[in-house]
């Protein structure tokens, strides 16, 4: 009998993973570790393919095993990750079973669009329920292994070994249940499911079953993807239609870039509180497949934790020009945020001043058209002087995306503005320059310098 190499193969795979994690880029682990987690929806369509089915709704279960473990921790406190991604896994299952009932009468196109209705129907839920933070998510409480939680420097690798640990097991499990009976079953369904109907099997039992597989499968992912260890759930909702046709014509904007086609998105930090917090803004954009580098004014420095997003995004820190001669340590932007934006920056920019780093790179996107996303930070005082305004509204005029205004963010009174970084929107950023690159823009000249100040290249 032929020897089965799969488990073998399956382990050395996860052995060379663990073993390499501790050395790679920050930003390398935190994408493998979102791509084994979608990985695990992608099993799940396997399952299902092999019967010929054809489903445009999992990430309403990836949606599902998210949300399951972000109320867990926030409502109820449960921390232990294994906890919550066995709630994820056994609540989607649990959907998919009721839905199962339904969905399995049906093969074909009508499959597809129905499990699609049914997946839009959740986004649109979602979206209007602001309970569970609407498209913008909510924050969570840090997740421990064990009632363990490891040290910053350590979150992204742990997360990544239970990634991998918790795949290698799925990917065993599925391998051995495609040679039970029941899984040998699906290739006859999908060449001639009257002949296995005559043969006394149940056609629609087992695409019932494989349906749930596949949502606990999704479920697992969605649980184990969500940013937990750090940061929040937001935007999950806003994406679901694109995990949706994802799941069967790819990311679709996965664009220019360095790293395996990767874009490259410049994150350009000022001096203000949200500054503190600007990872956050890092984890969502290298979450949507960015590879995201961080810029910050000399003011900014200040209140960013620059060690840490170095560890993060595998890119330094920049705040000053490079002197003559010096290589660019920095890969070509394709698009550029600016976030927080004090009002002393947006009043420079639309002046078109370069006396800084940050300045030079900004006034000079604008010159090579590129997407251009700023969200400001400012008290009411500040707001309210007519240059702000006048400044605000050529920026716009450019092709700028400036976030402001009620709908995106409150202002407060001076002095207070600590007491509202909960507010601030920096989900709505990735969406705005996501939305230009689909609007055409950032048809960027790359024979143009990248650091907007020639004589100091």
């Amino acid at each position: 009998m032929r020897r089965d190499r799969t488990p073998g193969t399956l382990a050395i795979i996860l052995a060379a993973i663990l073993a390499a994690g501790p050395f790679a880029p920050q930003w390398t682990v935190f994408l493998l570790t979102v791509a084994l987690a979608k990985g695990l929806v992608v099993r799940g369509l396997m399952i299902l393919l092999r019967c010929g089915l054809v489903s445009f709704g999992q990430a309403l279960y990836y949606c599902i095993g998210a949300y399951t473990a972000g109320l867990l921790g926030l409502r109820f406190d449960v921390s232990g990750v294994f906890t919550l991604m066995f709630a994820g896994m056994i609540v989607s299952a649990l959907v998919g079973f009721v839905l199962g009932f339904l969905l399995a009468r049906y093969r074909s196109i009508f499959f597809g669009l129905l499990s699609l209705a049914i997946s839009m129907i959740l986004y649109g839920l979602l979206v209007k329920t602001e309970a569970l933070g609407s498209s913008d998510g909510f924050n969570l409480l840090p997740s421990t292994l064990f009632g363990w939680r490891p040290v910053d420097a350590w979150v992204r690798y742990m997360v990544l070994a239970v990634a991998t640990a918790v795949a290698f097991v799925a990917a065993l499990l599925v391998h051995r249940y495609l040679k039970t009976p029941l899984g040998r079953l699906a290739p006859a369904i999908k060449d001639n499911e009257i002949r296995v109907e005559y043969m006394g099997a149940s056609a629609r039992h087992a695409s019932h079953v494989k349906y749930v597989i596949a949502a606990a499968l999704a479920g697992l992912g969605g649980a184990l993807g969500r940013p937990g260890w750090r940061g929040g759930l937001r935007g999950l909702a806003a994406r679901l239609p694109r995990v949706a046709v994802a799941g069967v014509g790819g990311a679709g904007g996965a664009g220019r870039g360095p790293a395996g086609g990767q874009r490259v998105l410049y994150v350009i930090a000022c001096g203000a509180p949200p500054a503190r917090e600007v990872g956050r803004l890092v984890s969502l954009a290298q979450g949507r497949g960015w590879n995201v580098c961080v810029l910050t004014t000399p003011s900014g420095r200040r209140f960013a934790d620059v060690a840490g997003l170095e560890r993060l995004t595998g890119h330094p820190v920049r705040s000053e020009y490079k002197d003559p001669g010096e290589p660019d340590v920095l890969p070509t932007p394709d698009a550029v945020i600016v976030a927080p934006a004090t009002v002393n920056t947006v009043n420079k920019w639309a002046a078109g001043i370069c006396d800084t780093l940050a300045l030079g790179i900004l006034v000079e996107a604008i010159g090579k058209g590129l997407p251009l996303v700023a969200l400001p930070f400012s008290n009411r005082a500040h707001a309210a002087h007519p240059a702000f305004a006048e400044n605000v509204a050529k920026l716009r005029s450019w092709g700028v995306r400036v976030l402001f205004g009620p709908d995106v963010y409150p202002l407060h009174d001076p002095g207070t503005g600590s007491s509202y970084l909960h507010l601030f929107a920096w989900a709505k950023t990735i969406e705005a320059v996501e939305d230009g690159i689909r609007d055409g823009e950032g048809d960027a000249d790359p024979a143009r310098p990248a650091d907007g100040r020639q004589a100091r290249q």
